[in-house]
């Protein structure tokens, strides 16, 4: 917002670019402000510091003042790096004028930088004054017109290349001549041009030109704040009135026309906003009030202020970055904190898990103990009926769980020998068996412990019967109707034991998925020499009908 106790005296906005690939254009911005401080107040000595280390800091946000006694000269700057574009920079200088018997009068330049590229950017510029406030006194004299020194270093600085809408900076009033009215045109009907154009037609008496106004005039008091032009060329001016699309835009015989910035010609109500002024006009007013006129409306806009980039923009935004950094560390701070507590939830989550894990681990342990033992004693129940050394049965080590099939089926070898056997077809199955060993175990056991009694016996009973009714399992008698009308996949149901044919086509039966590590089919028959069962296939189906297989 702009200062009410303060006068605007001139602003502008441009572009800078560095000439050479890879200059640092925003510290070409601080040497010309070095330059142009140090040139102006150190002719007595030194007054302003001139060490690079100095304006080095000053390029990243620092305060500090002249070396003389009355601190003559404040400088102020803030930064805020947005890389690789974005970046704003911006300062304010105060220069404290003492006139002995007047108010103290301080003039304050604000420029503002805003980096637009690798090596470019736009410049702002605002200076205004205010008298010391509270004085009882004479002021100084208002100050003539003019261009700020500053703009003209900028445009002079061999490093850096300065334009307004991608024009090079003008100073003076450009003159056309005949020809020159399409690339005229083309300016003023830029419809993202920044700045207004201000042409000063010629009055042509006698055959010379004669102007309502001086343009280079016009150009001092506007400087970069406008684009003006005029000409002396009456075949220009004839070009120009046969050339210009509209009659409304047309600025001829003496006018002088500003032509304000961003036009939309396609509006037919848009050439009200392009304001001119008839020769008769000016002359009523006088010159020198429409030059006023022309610096107060372009080069002392207040609103400008809410374009550029200025000290308290820059430390808000500043501010605000600091803040939401702060924030974002609190956020990861609270984030860490919560990854840490569902760390220590988890951790808990997996110790209960191992000592499940370990419970479950036990209780298999303390089942398999259960099954040796129940076998162990079975074994030698039957031992003692039969009459058979106890201490020879004693001697059997079962004090381990089998991890793997095969493994189960040499236990229970080693423990019902005289009940249960294998063919090689058999044995060659358990290393293809994908059934979990603790149904092959309780398969085994079943069989010894309750099957064998049963086809042993020959009595009159039904084996498959009394098998299902005591068993978990399911005894099946043989293989389908349909399956044994095939003699080709009979084939599979017999097997050799001992040198003797084996048919195998009882089963035990469990589950009903192959996919599941409790299914299990165990074909067996029994041997009538040796009084065994044997165990010719262990794993999943032997070929049926249903199937359309062989195996």
């Amino acid at each position: 917002m702009h200062d009410l106790n303060r006068t605007l005296f001139y602003k502008t906005s441009f572009d800078i670019e560095s000439v050479k690939p890879g200059t640092d254009v925003l510290w070409q911005l601080m040497m010309s402000i070095r330059y142009w401080m140090v040139g102006k107040w150190n002719r007595e000595g030194e007054v302003v510091p001139e060490s690079k280390r100095q304006w080095g800091a000053f390029k990243s946000g620092a305060v500090f003042t002249s070396l003389d006694e009355a601190k003559t000269v404040r400088f102020e700057s803030a930064v805020f790096w947005d890389e690789p574009v974005g970046t704003q920079w911006t300062c304010a200088i105060t220069e404290t004028i003492a006139d002995p018997g007047y108010a103290h009068r301080q003039w304050t330049t604000e420029i503002g930088f805003t980096k637009t590229g690798e090596c470019a950017g736009t410049v702002s510029l605002v200076l205004s004054y205010g008298d010391q406030p509270g004085f009882l006194g004479p002021r100084q004299q208002i100050p003539e017109e003019s261009i700020p020194r500053i703009v003209r270093i900028l445009n002079g600085n061999i490093n850096l290349a300065c334009s307004i809408d991608g024009r090079p900076l003008v100073f003076g009033a450009q003159a056309l001549h005949v020809g020159d009215f399409p690339k005229f045109w083309e300016v003023i009907s830029n419809a993202d041009r920044s700045v207004p154009v201000i042409y000063v037609s010629p009055r042509f008496v006698d055959g010379r030109p004669e102007f309502a106004v001086d343009p280079q005039a016009v150009a001092r008091v506007l400087g970069t704040s406008a684009l003006v032009y005029y000409t002396c060329d009456p075949d220009f001016c004839e070009e120009m009135e046969y050339g210009i699309p509209s009659h409304g835009l047309r600025c001829s015989n003496g006018m002088v026309r500003a032509y304000t910035l961003r036009p939309n010609f396609d509006d037919p109500e848009d050439a009200v906003r392009h304001r001119f002024f008839t020769a008769s006009d000016v002359q009523d007013m006088g010159a020198e009030v429409l030059l006023d006129l022309f610096r107060q409306v372009y080069a002392q806009d207040v609103n400008f202020y809410e374009q550029m980039v200025r000290i308290d923009d820059v430390r808000t935004k500043v501010r605000r970055a600091s803040l939401e950094k702060r924030a974002q560390r609190r956020i990861e701070a609270v984030e860490e904190e919560a990854i840490s507590i569902a760390s220590d939830i988890e951790e808990g989550l997996l110790e209960v898990q191992r000592e499940n894990d370990r419970l479950t681990k036990a209780l298999a342990e303390v089942e398999n103990e259960r099954h040796l033992l129940a076998a162990k004693n079975e074994m030698l129940e039957y031992r003692l009926k039969g009459g058979a050394d106890a201490a020879e049965a004693q001697r059997v080590e079962l004090n381990s769980w089998p991890m793997s099939p095969r493994e189960v089926a040499e236990l229970f070898l080693r423990v019902y020998p005289d009940r249960i056997a294998f063919t090689g077809r058999g044995f060659r199955s358990l290393d293809e068996c994908s059934t979990n060993s603790e149904t092959v175990w309780n398969a085994l056991y079943d069989l010894c412990t309750i099957a064998h009694g049963l086809l042993r016996s020959q009595g009159g009973v039904d084996p498959a019967r009394e098998f299902n009714d005591r068993s978990r399992f399911e005894y099946a008698r043989g293989a389908g109707m349909m399956t044994r009308k095939n003699a080709k996949l009979m084939e599979d149901y017999v097997d050799e034991y001992e040198g003797r044919s084996l048919e195998a086509q009882m089963h035990l039966k469990s589950g009903i998925k192959e996919s599941d590590d409790r299914f299990m089919r165990m074909y067996f028959g029994y041997d009538q020499v040796s009084g065994k069962i044997v165990i010719s296939h262990v794993g999943k189906h032997l070929a049926t009908y249903s199937a359309r297989t062989l195996k």
